[in-house]
Protein backbone atom coordinates (compact mmCIF):
# COMPACT_ATOMS: atom_id res chain seq x y z
CA UNK A 1 0.00 0.00 0.00
CA UNK A 2 2.73 2.08 0.80
CA UNK A 3 4.72 1.65 -2.38
CA UNK A 4 1.59 2.78 -3.89
CA UNK A 5 1.25 6.22 -2.77
CA UNK A 6 4.97 6.50 -2.98
CA UNK A 7 4.65 5.61 -6.53
CA UNK A 8 1.55 8.11 -7.20
CA UNK A 9 3.69 11.32 -5.47
CA UNK A 10 6.90 9.96 -7.60
CA UNK A 11 4.57 10.10 -10.90
CA UNK A 12 3.30 13.61 -9.91
CA UNK A 13 7.03 15.20 -8.93
CA UNK A 14 8.40 13.86 -12.60
CA UNK A 15 5.38 15.37 -14.28
CA UNK A 16 6.92 18.53 -14.94
CA UNK A 17 9.81 17.65 -16.89
CA UNK A 18 7.97 15.84 -19.49
CA UNK A 19 7.71 17.83 -22.78
CA UNK A 20 4.52 19.07 -24.66
CA UNK A 21 4.85 16.61 -27.53
CA UNK A 22 5.40 13.29 -24.67
CA UNK A 23 1.64 15.16 -23.30
CA UNK A 24 0.35 15.47 -26.68
CA UNK A 25 1.25 11.72 -26.98
CA UNK A 26 -0.83 10.82 -24.35
CA UNK A 27 -3.93 12.62 -23.75
CA UNK A 28 -6.36 13.04 -26.59
CA UNK A 29 -7.21 16.10 -28.47
CA UNK A 30 -9.92 17.30 -27.41
CA UNK A 31 -8.52 17.34 -23.39
CA UNK A 32 -5.44 19.65 -24.74
CA UNK A 33 -5.95 23.13 -24.82
CA UNK A 34 -3.89 23.64 -27.06
CA UNK A 35 -2.94 27.45 -27.15
CA UNK A 36 -1.20 27.58 -24.14
CA UNK A 37 -0.19 23.81 -23.63
CA UNK A 38 3.42 25.00 -24.08
CA UNK A 39 3.53 27.04 -21.14
CA UNK A 40 1.09 25.04 -19.20
CA UNK A 41 -0.90 27.94 -18.59
CA UNK A 42 2.51 29.43 -16.82
CA UNK A 43 2.74 26.31 -14.89
CA UNK A 44 6.09 25.22 -16.59
CA UNK A 45 7.80 28.36 -15.87
CA UNK A 46 6.33 28.89 -12.11
CA UNK A 47 7.77 24.72 -12.22
CA UNK A 48 11.26 25.37 -13.71
CA UNK A 49 11.80 28.48 -11.42
CA UNK A 50 10.87 27.06 -8.21
CA UNK A 51 12.52 23.97 -8.75
CA UNK A 52 15.82 25.51 -9.46
CA UNK A 53 15.54 27.73 -5.96
CA UNK A 54 14.60 24.09 -4.33
CA UNK A 55 17.94 22.73 -5.67
CA UNK A 56 19.56 25.67 -4.05
CA UNK A 57 18.64 24.58 -0.67
CA UNK A 58 16.69 21.31 -0.70
CA UNK A 59 17.39 20.12 2.65
CA UNK A 60 16.08 22.64 4.94
CA UNK A 61 14.08 25.04 2.40
CA UNK A 62 13.79 28.59 3.15
CA UNK A 63 10.94 28.14 5.99
CA UNK A 64 7.85 29.30 6.30
CA UNK A 65 6.44 31.63 3.85
CA UNK A 66 9.40 31.43 1.79
CA UNK A 67 7.80 30.14 -1.50
CA UNK A 68 5.53 33.54 -1.05
CA UNK A 69 8.10 35.73 -0.61
CA UNK A 70 10.17 34.26 -3.23
CA UNK A 71 7.81 34.29 -5.79
CA UNK A 72 6.60 37.84 -4.80
CA UNK A 73 10.10 39.01 -5.31
CA UNK A 74 10.43 37.97 -8.44
CA UNK A 75 7.15 38.72 -10.13
CA UNK A 76 8.28 41.16 -12.39
CA UNK A 77 10.08 39.07 -14.23
CA UNK A 78 7.73 35.59 -14.19
CA UNK A 79 5.17 38.15 -15.88
CA UNK A 80 7.41 38.47 -18.68
CA UNK A 81 7.47 35.04 -18.87
CA UNK A 82 4.26 34.50 -18.87
CA UNK A 83 3.39 33.73 -15.32
CA UNK A 84 1.42 35.02 -12.31
CA UNK A 85 0.84 34.00 -9.00
CA UNK A 86 3.21 30.81 -6.72
CA UNK A 87 4.25 27.96 -7.68
CA UNK A 88 0.75 25.91 -7.94
CA UNK A 89 2.51 22.83 -7.25
CA UNK A 90 1.48 21.68 -3.33
CA UNK A 91 4.38 19.88 -3.47
CA UNK A 92 6.91 22.33 -4.49
CA UNK A 93 5.80 24.86 -2.12
CA UNK A 94 6.14 22.21 0.76
CA UNK A 95 9.94 21.67 -0.69
CA UNK A 96 10.49 25.51 -1.12
CA UNK A 97 9.45 26.28 2.30
CA UNK A 98 10.33 23.12 4.20
CA UNK A 99 13.06 21.77 1.91
CA UNK A 100 12.43 17.90 0.45
CA UNK A 101 12.91 15.94 3.34
CA UNK A 102 10.19 17.21 5.39
CA UNK A 103 7.90 18.52 3.17
CA UNK A 104 7.85 14.65 2.22
CA UNK A 105 7.36 14.08 5.56
CA UNK A 106 4.10 16.41 5.65
CA UNK A 107 2.70 15.22 2.78
CA UNK A 108 2.85 11.57 3.17
CA UNK A 109 2.05 11.89 7.08
CA UNK A 110 -1.26 14.27 5.60
CA UNK A 111 -2.28 11.30 2.94
CA UNK A 112 -1.58 8.52 5.52
CA UNK A 113 -3.34 10.34 8.08
CA UNK A 114 -6.51 11.05 6.13
CA UNK A 115 -6.41 7.45 4.77
CA UNK A 116 -5.87 7.87 1.62
CA UNK A 117 -3.75 4.57 1.29
CA UNK A 118 -6.40 2.40 2.48
CA UNK A 119 -7.31 0.26 -1.02
CA UNK A 120 -10.56 1.66 -1.18
CA UNK A 121 -9.63 5.15 -1.03
CA UNK A 122 -7.15 4.76 -3.30
CA UNK A 123 -9.04 6.13 -6.61
CA UNK A 124 -11.64 7.86 -4.70
CA UNK A 125 -9.43 10.34 -2.50
CA UNK A 126 -5.45 9.42 -3.08
CA UNK A 127 -5.47 10.14 -7.27
CA UNK A 128 -7.63 13.44 -7.45
CA UNK A 129 -5.79 14.48 -4.33
CA UNK A 130 -2.22 14.14 -5.66
CA UNK A 131 -3.35 15.17 -9.22
CA UNK A 132 -5.28 18.78 -7.71
CA UNK A 133 -2.07 19.03 -5.25
CA UNK A 134 0.18 19.00 -8.11
CA UNK A 135 -1.27 21.90 -10.58
CA UNK A 136 -2.27 24.27 -7.41
CA UNK A 137 -1.02 25.27 -4.09
CA UNK A 138 -4.30 24.60 -2.49
CA UNK A 139 -2.97 23.03 0.68
CA UNK A 140 -0.86 25.85 0.78
CA UNK A 141 -3.45 28.15 -0.13
CA UNK A 142 -5.01 29.59 3.02
CA UNK A 143 -7.74 31.29 1.34
CA UNK A 144 -9.37 28.28 -0.73
CA UNK A 145 -12.85 26.12 0.10
CA UNK A 146 -10.68 22.90 -1.56
CA UNK A 147 -8.62 22.07 1.21
CA UNK A 148 -11.15 22.44 4.12
CA UNK A 149 -13.09 20.54 2.25
CA UNK A 150 -11.32 17.38 1.25
CA UNK A 151 -9.85 16.85 4.59
CA UNK A 152 -13.29 17.28 5.47
CA UNK A 153 -14.38 14.48 3.24
CA UNK A 154 -11.18 12.34 3.48
CA UNK A 155 -11.38 12.02 7.25
CA UNK A 156 -15.68 11.18 7.15
CA UNK A 157 -14.88 8.84 4.76
CA UNK A 158 -11.99 7.38 6.43
CA UNK A 159 -14.10 6.80 9.31
CA UNK A 160 -16.85 5.09 7.16
CA UNK A 161 -14.49 2.81 5.50
CA UNK A 162 -12.76 2.01 8.98
CA UNK A 163 -15.83 0.17 10.51
CA UNK A 164 -16.84 -1.57 7.26
CA UNK A 165 -16.05 -5.09 6.81
CA UNK A 166 -13.95 -5.51 3.95
CA UNK A 167 -15.98 -7.82 1.87
CA UNK A 168 -13.10 -7.98 -1.58
CA UNK A 169 -11.65 -10.95 0.38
Amino acid sequence: RYLIGVAIVAVAIVLPFLNTETLAGVLPENVLRTETLDEGGGRFVAWQFGWEELMRRPWWGGGAGFEERYYTSYKEVLSLLGHQGLSHNSYLAFGLNYGIPLGAALLLGLIRRLGMLNRRMLFVALVPFVLATFVEGVLTSPLNAVTPAWFFAAAWMGQILQHRPDHAN
